[in-house]
């Protein structure tokens, strides 16, 4: 499957953002900004926007996009099959 067949399959169902109790936030950096460009789906629709020409490659898009920790937990709460190397 192609990284951007994967990329359009997330509908921001929010699992990777919250633990399984729904109490606190999974994704540290989503818990930091506060901000849903910066949970996992968010980053998932800026990415698929700027695959499809919506937004521009900027220093801002970039930011979003380089500042997750890359610890997986959204991988491992997702209820797709999303490959860890897309993180």
């Amino acid at each position: 499957m192609k990284y951007e067949d994967i990329i359009h399959r997330c509908f921001r169902c929010g699992y990777c953002k919250f633990t399984s109790d729904y109490i606190d936030f999974n994704c540290p950096t989503y818990r930091k900004f506060g901000f849903e460009t910066y949970s996992p789906g968010g980053r998932m629709w800026l990415i698929r926007a700027w695959l499809n020409n919506e937004i521009e490659n900027s220093e801002r898009f970039q930011e979003i996009l380089f500042s997750c920790a890359t610890c997986a937990n959204c991988v491992e709460h997702c209820v797709f099959t999303f490959r860890e190397d897309l993180v």
